[in-house]
């Protein structure tokens, strides 16, 4: 399968759950080449309680560079919970992965034109499905630039 690879290096302490051979075989099961990039980026985070720990968009087919084209994300998670996140990943996750992919592939034109969201996070030893209604009632957090983003200083 061939797709843009992007992974982060990871500071002592934390681990990516999945390997990317496992990624792969499930990805070639696939009918048809449908990832465009997988990035496997490091998880900054004091407190990984609800933290994303898996988790792919679909662009759409209004999108301008990957249309109807899906993106990957697999975060970090801290090394003591790998081994337990990374069986809870290839027992549930893959596979709900999979039969999403499959359902947004036989959807309507009309839902295949919006961006949709997959998403687990990790919470009280377990992964969750966020659902689009648990998605929208999420506070937006947003970054206040520094001083010197506006200075140049």
């Amino acid at each position: 399968m061939q797709y843009s690879f992007i992974k982060d290096k990871i500071s002592k302490g934390w681990s990516y759950p999945l390997k990317r051979d496992l990624l792969d075989n499930e990805l070639n099961s696939l009918p048809k080449p449908l990832i465009h990039s997988v990035y496997y980026l490091h998880c900054i985070c004091h407190d990984f309680e609800k933290a994303c720990v898996f988790k792919s968009a679909f662009q759409g087919s209004f999108d301008l560079l990957y249309p109807n084209m899906y993106s990957l994300c697999v975060y970090s998670v801290p090394s003591t919970l790998k081994k337990e996140i990374s069986c809870q990943i290839q027992e549930i996750v893959l596979p709900h992965f999979i039969s999403w992919i499959s359902s947004l592939e036989a959807a309507s034109p009309t839902k295949r034109s919006w961006r949709h969201v997959f998403e687990y996070i990790y919470s009280n030893g377990s992964l969750i499905y966020v659902t689009e209604a648990m998605r929208r009632a999420r506070p937006k957090y947003r970054l206040r630039p520094s001083k010197q983003y506006f200075t140049g200083k």
